[in-house]
């Protein structure tokens, strides 16, 4: 199972909807996965492992030290989730979020099950949209908290590394 695969492999596209809300954060966005010039810094999946349940890989890419873009990916016995959080001068701007479910257990086939697009400015969380049954369906989570919960956690973690 190759993750570093993965990892290139956007999950965005340009679609009908909130895409069209937003041309400057999805300009931004294609601008940053269209530059190949990061200094990258990443961990090995057996590094995460005490922090992560499942295998997980985390990478952070940066441009003249400054954080660009962050990937995290995380696989279990029963699908793949992905996160690429992306940042403009520091500030975190977009998360694209999928669930990539196993369609036959030992076998890499999956189905798209989950797609989340999460648009942020100063630290707060102004819209977003998901697609298929996702972890903030309970009304007793907030996503914005929780993303940036978990955003400032996986910067921590490459900001220490980095060092």
């Amino acid at each position: 199972f190759r993750l570093i695969a993965l990892i290139f492999t956007t999950h965005f596209s340009i679609g009908q909807g909130i895409d069209e809300k937003y041309p400057d954060v999805i300009k931004q966005v294609i601008q940053i996965n269209s530059n190949d010039g990061y200094e990258i810094v990443s961990f090995k999946e057996e590094e995460l492992t005490e922090l992560f349940k499942g295998r997980s890989r985390l990478f952070g890419m940066y441009q003249n030290g400054e954080l660009q873009k962050m990937t995290w990916i995380s696989v279990a016995d029963f699908g793949v989730e992905s996160f690429d959080y992306y940042f403009s001068e520091g500030n975190l701007i977009y998360i694209s979020e999928t669930f990539d479910e196993l369609t036959k257990k030992g076998e890499l086939q999956t189905n798209r099950s989950f797609y989340g697009r999460y648009f942020f400015k100063n630290n707060n969380m102004y819209d977003y949209e998901t697609t298929g049954p996702n972890r903030f369906e309970d009304d007793n989570l907030d996503p914005e908290t929780i993303l940036l919960a978990e955003t400032n956690r996986n910067i921590k973690l490459l900001t220490d590394k980095k060092k």
